[in-house]
């Protein structure tokens, strides 16, 4: 990330003032960046996990996700992902499941699903198959 973002990030915390923090948010476009081994585009402006990643450099899902690599990493299943949202669960489940797994991952709505299409284009996984 840049100079700039990193400006953002600590305006972000030090300003308190919840609409000052709503501004700082709506600003950030969309960036590309790598989480857990995964190339993602986030767009931090209108995402909350998107937005976490952005500010703390992780998911507010860090504990599941790494509750899931300790105990399905490098097994052969195939993974659900309900509600995938734009791919954490997702990207991290093809990533960490063994060569012959799949990942069926469930997003309907349609912003989401379009996002989750190109994070998943940008990892080139043909083991997972969205469906919207």
């Amino acid at each position: 990330m840049t100079d700039r973002d990193e400006h953002l990030r600590q305006a972000w915390r030090l300003a308190g003032r919840p609409l000052v923090r709503s501004h700082i948010q709506q600003s950030l476009p969309p960036r590309q960046t790598t989480y857990r081994g995964s190339q993602m585009l986030l767009h931090p402006a209108d995402n909350f996990t998107e937005f976490r990643i952005w500010l703390d450099g992780k998911s507010p899902e860090t504990d599941e996700l790494n509750w899931l690599e300790a105990r399905l990493g490098g097994q052969d299943i195939t993974a659900y992902d309900i509600g995938a949202n734009a791919g954490v669960y997702t990207l991290h489940l093809a990533r960490i499941l063994g060569p012959a797994a799949s990942v069926l991952a469930f997003e309907p709505n349609p912003v989401m699903f379009a996002r989750l299409e190109a994070n998943i284009a940008l990892n080139d996984l043909a083991r997972v198959t969205p469906h919207n």
